[in-house]
């Protein structure tokens, strides 16, 4: 947009905008006609060459004027001065053609409509069986109104008039995409995609062969408006049509209430739990039990190699521990486009096993004495916080660790919803906007409405805020707490929370199940985390280091840490069926009289899975490098190994 010469009129509520080019027969008259019903009047010169700069300098003091030097189409020329009159606080835009066919005084028409019905687009609609209406003009208004209804559902006679009036307030903040005569089929399209009312009055119109000249070449303007109507009518067809199906079965209000609980369904298997999917056997034959390293082998390589095979998994590690021996399978590719094959020093980012780590910290620094896990949030937070809720400055430690404080499992707010929806399109961490300002303003203002103290709810942010509070009672960081009270110790040498840079061994991850929006197997950026949340899901390890972490917890690592540890077997609250110890979920299989010990972690483009038989000592961990929430190893090889005995 440039040279915007403004007009000092006080008229607020609506305008009038004339986009011009070449038309300096009829402007002069136009302009006069309109002035004398409307004082507000937007002019855009579209790179005219004739005498139009001349007639608009004669009105420049009763004028808004918009020039372009060069050229650039009705449609941009209408952008502009719709932009131009947003700024100006006007509410609606009554557009007019300047080359003569349009009579100034209908215009009272346009404004008496809209009295009767505020923000919506009132279009006139010409006579086209008139005399004098070009064949050619016919034809493609009876075009244009074919795809407007196909791709709107909506029946107009004139969808290709230029006198139209437009509410600004709902164009605000719309982003178009055409520049020429294009648009204004565009904009009508869209504003009826988001339940603007469209009306038709009758209007007047005047062909006149010697003054009236028309821009609109009909090859190529014709063959631009084949275009937008091909790529409107798949949209439709793809997004609109179905919505509108939904809307008139179930009603619209209920379609958004379904809309939002998918949107929660769905977010809830983002960073994994109890809602992971895992894949059990109906029964356990004799026949089907594994024990020997050949029968695991082969049952493995069977589920793995159908997964890689089927595109579903990239790439997959798989370690068991049976028998206290350690054994690490490995299939397809850490990286794709580098051929590197997965490994048993590949890392995977593990994602809500990093919750497992942290609680199992959590022990052991109860356990020294350095924490107590009946110390509410109150106390360690800082003192100047104050608390909506007394419920919320009383949350323990305890309480956080068994998902039973009542938080809920995300923050349900306008910021987590569009940052969820940011996910389902890049891939883009949803928990990125949560640093610890947004943590202390989100519990200050929270009410809970807490349940028996034996009821669970599962929680991403009343984990990263355990974790948080760990490193404020010692004063280091949790990547320092970690590796001094975990790491070192089992000799985890390649898990970390700070992301390998550079790391020969780290994979690749990639798009699975989810974000549900991208394609599958695209590659995925790692997610990077506030010292507020990585504590719920960070990590990154390998199969490895993993097996050591579960000797632990089953008492067998031969360091000072298994008898700390087995104080995670025990439950205390549920959700469901499902259990909670101070570090795992746990299932129980009546049928084979089996409890499996297990976290499940879903993360940017991976997935893991850890599981322990505290009965057997058997163990095994999962990781793939896809987003993943199904497994089909960890419960199947466990129950399988554990049967029968």
């Amino acid at each position: 947009m440039q040279n915007i010469k403004p007009n000092n009129s006080s008229e607020k509520k609506w305008c009038v905008i004339i986009p011009t080019f070449n038309n300096d027969k009829t402007l002069e008259k136009v302009l006069k006609e309109v002035l004398n019903i409307c004082k507000n009047i937007i002019v855009v010169n579209d790179g005219s060459y004739d005498r139009t700069s001349q007639i608009l300098k004669n009105f420049s003091d009763k004028i808004d004027i918009i020039t372009h030097k060069e050229n650039k189409g009705k449609g941009k020329s209408l952008r502009d001065a719709f932009e131009y009159a947003i700024k100006k606080d006007f509410e609606y835009g009554i557009t007019i053609d300047s080359d003569g066919q349009h009579y100034p005084a209908d215009i009272n028409l346009f404004v008496e409509v809209i009295s009767k019905h505020p923000d919506s687009i009132i279009v006139g609609a010409r006579d086209m069986t008139q005399d004098g209406v070009p064949k050619k003009s016919s034809f493609g208004n009876k075009f244009s109104n074919f795809w407007f209804w196909a791709e709107t559902g909506i029946s107009l006679s004139d969808t290709q008039t230029g006198f139209r009036l437009y509410p600004l307030n709902k164009m605000s903040g719309m982003r178009f995409f055409t520049a020429k005569f294009e648009f204004e089929i565009e904009v009508m399209v869209r504003m009826a995609w988001k339940d603007v009312l469209i009306k038709e009055i009758p209007i007047r119109v005047n062909y006149d062969d010697k003054e009236r000249v028309s821009h609109f070449r009909p090859l190529k303007d014709f063959t631009r408006i084949s275009i937008l109507n091909t790529v409107l009518f798949t949209i439709a067809l793809l997004y609109y049509i179905p919505l509108r199906g939904f809307y008139f079965l179930f009603g619209k209000e209920k379609m958004k209430r379904i809309g939002y609980l998918l949107s929660i369904f769905i977010i809830t298997f983002n960073t994994s739990c109890k809602l992971s999917e895992q894949i059990i056997p109906d029964s356990i034959s004799q026949s089907q039990t594994l024990d020997s390293k050949e029968s695991i082998k082969n049952e493995i390589d069977k589920i793995a190699n159908k997964l890689i095979k089927s595109k579903y998994n990239t790439g997959l590690v798989v370690a068991v521990l049976h028998n206290n021996e350690t054994n690490i399978y490995t299939y397809g590719y850490a990286d794709k486009s580098k051929k590197n094959l997965m490994n048993e020093n590949t890392i995977i980012g593990i994602g809500s096993n990093t919750k497992m780590l942290v609680n199992s910290v959590g022990l052991i620094l109860e356990e020294k004495g350095i924490i107590d896990f009946d110390e509410t949030i109150g106390e360690i937070l800082p003192k100047s916080l104050e608390y909506k809720d007394e419920d919320v400055r009383n949350i323990t430690l305890r309480e956080l660790t068994l998902h039973s404080s009542g938080l809920p499992r995300d923050p349900n707010n306008r910021k987590t919803k569009k940052s969820f929806f940011r996910y389902l399109f890049t891939g883009k961490n949803i928990y990125g906007h949560i640093d610890t300002e947004y943590m202390y303003n989100y519990l200050t203002h929270l009410e809970l409405n807490k349940k028996n103290i034996e009821d669970a709810t599962y929680s991403n942010i009343g984990s990263g805020l355990l974790a948080y509070l760990f490193t404020l009672k010692t004063g280091k960081s949790l990547n320092e707490l970690l590796e001094e009270y975990l790491f070192q110790p089992l000799h985890m040498e390649s898990t970390t929370l700070s992301l390998p840079k550079n790391n020969k061994y780290l994979a690749t991850g990639y798009v699975g199940d989810f974000p549900p929006l991208m394609k599958q197997n695209k590659p995925l950026k790692n997610w990077q985390w506030s010292d507020m949340m990585i504590g719920t899901g960070g990590a990154y390890s390998t199969a490895k280091d993993l097996i050591k972490i579960t000797k632990a917890h089953l008492s067998i690592s031969n360091t000072y840490l298994d008898s700390i540890l087995t104080k995670s077997h025990e439950t205390h609250t549920h959700e469901d069926e499902l259990f909670y110890t101070m570090a795992w979920q746990v299932k129980e299989f009546k049928d084979y009289k089996i409890r499996i010990h297990y976290k499940y972690g879903v993360i940017a483009g991976f997935s893991s899975y850890i599981g322990i038989n505290t009965k057997t000592n058997d163990a095994i961990i999962v990781l793939k490098n896809n987003f993943n929430w199904k497994d089909e190893i960890g419960h199947n090889i466990l129950l399988k190994l554990g049967a029968n005995k």
